[in-house]
Order: structure tokens, then sequence, then C-alpha cells
């Protein structure tokens, strides 16, 4: 059975993918329009196309065995369009857990709560490429911590581009979802 002190690093690690960000193209090209059903799937992290989410987590204050849990995982995530046409239903898959919500992309801020039982606020739009933007902002003890992440279809993959202001400047973290269905 597995430790329910582990649940909380499955949570960051789903956070730590739908981090909002200004919109910027992916390493190998520009996204293009795409519709809803072409998200529809399972994707898998490409672990030698992606870079470590360690510096986020720490940016999170994230204790550093989760840290060192979640660099070590291979998520998982599906996608289905939502019966109203309006959205997607997200299911985030991993060994210590499973997280499932909506992404509608609406613009309304929502109230949500990380792996460490933190509320935090998410806002999530789509470009007119067919970009799912989301725009986090987290409270980790004084400090107010905004992640923005730029969620895309590019070619036969899922990136997810994730951006903070670090103590030490820029944070950008790359991660390359493939399809696995």
């Amino acid at each position: 059975m597995i430790d329910r002190a582990f649940l909380p690093l499955a949570s960051v690690l789903l956070l730590l993918v739908a981090m909002p960000v200004a919109a910027e193209a992916p390493r190998d090209g520009a996204p293009t329009r795409v519709p809803l059903e072409a998200w529809v799937g399972e994707w898998t992290l490409d672990r030698d196309a992606s870079d470590s989410v360690e510096p986020l987590l720490v940016l999170l204050d994230t204790p550093w065995v989760m840290r060192k849990a979640a660099g070590a995982m291979t998520p998982t995530f599906t996608f289905r369009v939502l019966p109203s046409g309006d959205g997607l239903h997200w299911v985030n898959e991993n060994p210590i857990m499973r997280r499932e919500r909506e992404l509608k992309g609406d613009g309304v801020e929502r109230s949500l709560e990380d792996p460490l039982g933190r509320t935090y606020t998410t806002r999530e739009t789509w470009s007119d490429e067919g970009a799912l933007r989301m725009r986090q902002t987290h409270r980790v003890g004084r400090r107010r911590v905004e992640v923005d992440a730029t969620w895309a279809r590019v070619g036969d993959r899922l990136e997810v581009v994730n951006r903070a202001q670090g103590a030490d400047g820029p944070i950008e973290i790359r991660r390359v979802f493939r399809r696995s269905d």
C-alpha cells in the first residue's frame, strides 16, 4: 500500500504540468489551431525530451523527499471532450494518485488545493492557435508565486511550458508528452 504522506507529491506533479505562462512558440515550431478532439487520448511524459521539475518545486517550497519522488515519476494525462463540448476532462495519473478536473479555458478564476493542502488560484484561457494557457497564483509563506503554463499540441506531441520568477531569475520548464494510447 502507498504511504498517504506521498499523496501531496502527486498533486504537485499535476500542478507542475499545468502551470500558466506567457505564450511562446514551443521548441520545434509554433502550435497550430487544433480542435478539442485533437487533445483526446492518453499522453505520457517523455523524460528524455523534458526538463527537470526541481527548480519549480523548490520555488513552491515543496519538501525535498516529495521533489525527489516527483522527479522520478512518469505522469500520464488522459483528455476527453466534455459532454457540453466547451472544454476538456483531464485525468492526471502517476504511481501515487489520480486527480481529475475540467479545463474549460473560459477565463474564470478558480480556487484549487495543491497536494500539500495549500490553496491556489488558476485561470485558464484558449489561445487563437488552440493552446491552453493557465495562470496560477500560489502563496508560499509570505511570498506570492505566479506560474504561467502553456499547453500546446505540436505535431504528434503535447508540450507544456511552465514559467515563474525565481529568486535568482526566471524559471522555465518544458515538459514533452507523447501519445501512449
